[in-house]
């Protein structure tokens, strides 16, 4: 199964990354996920949360798109 041409395991991998992200630098500032992602909601959301996060401690874009796969995940479920 392919979502958005994203193969399952990828966005899985992402997601337990992002979830590491998060603990290790997110945590000490905002306990809970919906601290940030409440603000971030409708159809540009990620590109939102992208331009935020690259100025607000996360300069890797690598690790703000896995924390934006894992915040997505939180408030779909």
């Amino acid at each position: 199964m392919v979502l958005s041409g994203v193969a399952p395991g990828t966005l899985l991998a992402e997601n337990e990354e992002g979830a590491a992200y998060f603990q290790q630098a997110c945590t000490r500032c905002h306990r809970n996920p919906s601290e940030v992602s409440y603000a971030f909601e409708g159809p540009d959301a990620a590109a939102e949360m992208d331009a935020f996060l690259s100025r607000h401690h996360a300069s890797d874009p690598d690790l703000r798109a896995a924390l934006i796969a894992w915040f997505r995940s939180q408030t779909s479920e």
